[in-house]
């Protein structure tokens, strides 16, 4: 017997039964399948395996936080360790043990760093450009933020983006006013910053409405 099918009859087979359907004490020729639950199969971890689950989640969202990762790929980050528990998990099952050792966490890990990697290199590929700087990718986090929040402070944008101190910020935000990538309006002793007016599309706008402001 493989080490499948012995994971197989340990973990059960389900009890089921064909029971006709009666409807006013009558049968209407239709049956249904009554399946019993198994019962439910638990696995302890070692304390080593959970000191490793909390330093790898550490690890990612010090990448995070860093600025090392995309924002897009947050929530990606935020699931590998739970991904690589699952796969230690697995592996422990199905070589009947009761207890998630260190040597299933390891090769899990390894699996799930091989899946982080390829994800970057899909995501590179889809972008198809050489690797950002950090000002760039900053540049690219303002843009973003200021896309989808309106104007804000410099203040503002430090809250929504991590990894980058207030001065990097600023810093890009006068490199990108001075290239016309951001306004930049004074209210008081405040400086709001926001991406520019598509003026193209507001005059295509106008051109397509007529005197009484009916679009023609």
């Amino acid at each position: 017997m493989t080490t499948l099918q012995e994971w197989h009859q340990r973990l059960g087979v389900p009890k089921a039964h064909v029971e006709a359907i009666i409807h006013n004490g009558k049968p209407t020729g239709r049956y249904k399948a009554i399946v019993e639950d198994l019962p439910c199969q638990t696995l302890g971890i070692a304390p080593d395996v959970l000191d490793a689950y909390y330093t790898y989640n550490d690890a990612l969202l010090e990448m995070i936080i860093d600025g090392k990762v995309s924002q897009d790929l947050d929530s990606c980050y935020g699931r590998f360790h739970i991904k690589a528990l699952r796969i230690a998990m697995l592996l422990a099952s199905v070589a009947g043990n009761t207890t998630i050792a260190l040597n299933h966490w390891a090769y899990a890990q390894e699996v799930v760093e091989q899946w982080r990697l390829m994800l970057h290199h899909l995501v590179d590929t889809a972008e198809g450009t050489i690797a950002l700087t950090r000002e760039e990718i900053l540049e690219d986090k303002i843009e973003r933020a200021l896309d989808r929040h309106g104007a804000m402070t410099g203040r503002q944008l430090n809250m929504y983006i991590r990894g980058y101190a207030s001065r990097e910020i600023n810093g890009a935000l006068d490199a990108m006013t001075k290239a016309a990538r951001v306004t930049m309006t004074v209210e008081g002793k405040t400086r709001l910053y926001a991406l520019p007016v598509d003026t193209t599309s507001q005059q295509a706008s106008l051109e397509d409405t007529n005197m009484d402001g009916v679009p023609f």
